[in-house]
């Protein structure tokens, strides 16, 4: 049986693994994946269930999966957007990771830059059936060579690409929809 609230961190494999740009040369680090420290009582926010596609809104572990890739989409489109507004309501509060990726897209915002192209690429997501309200699925993915760019399009720094990582997803089941518990590291 699995761990359930093991913290990782994913701070250069899933983040930026290093990168070169003109920010002075120090390496670019966006949030890293991690769970919170401990459980705590549930809190959520109010997802809005008609823009979840349909699939993803299942309460079984193939909807649990099909969620877990929509929700990375959000996270891609927060990123290439700089645009956080959307990200928490697919989350619990006491998601560190969902929190840090907000904060990453409002960074972004204030600067005038976004990531390009796609920060996430999942390649499969898999999830077993729901204990107590919770699943942990299973995600392999990988990171393309992305760059930071400014409003003109210009590359203010480029990030290195990850071929492949492991990561675990923790959903919750509430209010009839799944919600971002927490990321955990698959090292």
């Amino acid at each position: 049986m699995r761990s359930r609230w093991v913290p990782a961190v994913l701070a250069c494999c899933l983040a930026a693994n290093g990168c070169s740009g003109s920010d002075k040369g120090a390496p670019q680090v966006l949030p890293s994946l991690m769970a919170p420290s401990h459980p705590s009582a549930p809190t959520s926010s109010s997802a809005a269930p008609d823009t979840v596609p349909s699939p993803a809104t299942q309460a079984t572990p193939k909807g649990a999966a099909a969620f877990t890739r929509f929700f990375l989409g959000e996270v891609n489109n927060a990123l290439v957007h700089a645009d956080s507004r959307r990200l928490k309501s697919f989350s619990e509060a006491v998601c560190e990771t969902c929190r840090s990726y907000e904060k990453a897209a409002d960074n972004l915002r204030d600067k005038g830059q976004r990531i390009k192209p796609a920060y996430l690429n999942v390649l499969s997501a898999e999830a077993p059936p729901e204990t107590n309200g919770y699943v942990f699925v299973d995600v392999v993915g990988s990171q393309p060579t992305r760059q930071k760019v400014d409003l003109r399009g210009q590359i203010v720094s480029s990030f290195v690409p990850v071929p492949r990582f492991r990561i675990t997803v923790v959903l919750h089941r509430v209010a009839g929809h799944w919600l971002v518990r927490g990321i955990q590291d698959n090292k």
